[in-house]
Parts: structure tokens; sequence; C-alpha cells
């Protein structure tokens, strides 16, 4: 029986809750509450608020890393070691600059991109094998500063669209679950 982990990247905190760059937490709370598994109430663990299910295959994690974007390599290892599980079975759920608002992109591996909260987990790690659910938040403006625009709450216009990301990106992982990455990312990479 395997255990799959599902990393939402983020920043603790109220004050980052609607934040872009906290994207990962809220695919998180949406995957927790409209999977058909029953999850444990989320607890404290491991440098992450974590709460699990039983599934076909063995045991689900959900982790949200409590270590801050820049860190979240300490939570990814601490839960991969502690677990016993290997990299193709963590799929890590990001926010991501380079791709249109609300588009998804599914990676089996592969650089940070740019993103610190993926290049802490390839440095703690020592390795991109890990599975990746990139959500698109677009890019910065020319006149706002990329540290800043990450750090900044979704336009009231973007909330709007907020619910059928959401539902989109649980589908993927829903996917990713039972049918692994290759096939999702036929399926939902557009």
């Amino acid at each position: 029986m395997d255990t799959k982990i599902i990393l939402g990247l983020g920043n603790p905190g109220t004050q980052y809750s609607k934040n872009r760059h906290n994207l990962g937490f809220r695919v998180l709370n949406h995957i927790r509450k409209h999977l058909p598994f029953s999850f444990s109430d989320w607890e404290k663990g491991n440098h992450c608020r974590l709460c699990w299910a039983k599934i076909p295959t063995g045991k689900l994690l959900l982790a949200k890393p409590q270590t801050y974007m820049n860190m979240s390599g300490r939570a990814a290892l601490s839960l991969m070691t502690l677990y016993k599980t290997t990299p193709e079975n963590i799929l890590v759920v990001v926010d991501d600059m380079a791709l249109p608002f609300g588009k998804i992109r599914l990676r089996p591996s592969g650089s940070a991109g740019g993103h610190n909260g993926i290049k802490s987990i390839i440095e703690s790690l020592g390795r991109g094998d890990f599975h990746r659910l990139r959500v698109g938040i677009s890019s910065s403006p020319e006149h706002m500063d990329s540290a800043d625009y990450v750090l900044s709450d979704f336009s009231h216009e973007e909330e709007k669209q907020m619910k059928e990301i959401l539902d989109t990106c649980t589908g993927a992982v829903e996917s990713w679950l039972s049918e692994g990455i290759e096939i999702t990312m036929n399926r939902f990479n557009g």
C-alpha cells in the first residue's frame, strides 16, 4: 500500500490566505472538500498542517508546509523520509507566473523554473523528479515587482473564476491518483 502525498505550497498566516502565492493551499482545501474520501481534521506535524484519507491504493496525505515558501523543501524531505515514499508518489501544487491565469500544467519532473518553493524542494531532496501541478497566475504587471505580485491578493474578477479553476485542479488530482501522471497530463495539459 502506497502513501501518496499532495504538497500544496503557500505561506502560513491569515494575511497570506488570498495571495496568489497561496494557491497551493487553496487547491488542497478544495480537494479536501470535494474528493470522495473521508479526510481527517487538519493537524500539525512535520513542518506542515496535515490531513489524511484512506484511498483504494493506500493513504493520501494532504500537506501545507508551514515553513514559508522559500523553505518548502524541509517539509517535503521530512514527509518523504517519514512515510518512506518515492518522488512519483508526490504531487506538488504550485502557482506559476509563466502560465496564463487559470491554466494548469502537469509535469513528472523538471527544474525550479524560477519558483523558490520548487527550488527549495529540489535542493532538499537532491532531485527534481517529483510530480508537479502548476496553476497559472499570469505574469506580474510591468509596473510591479514579481515578489510583490505573488504576495498580492487575486483581483475581484479573478476570484469570480476561482471555483472553476479549483474544480479543474481537483479533477486533475483525482485523475493523478487513479490513473497516474501520463494519462493525467494528456487529459489536462492543454
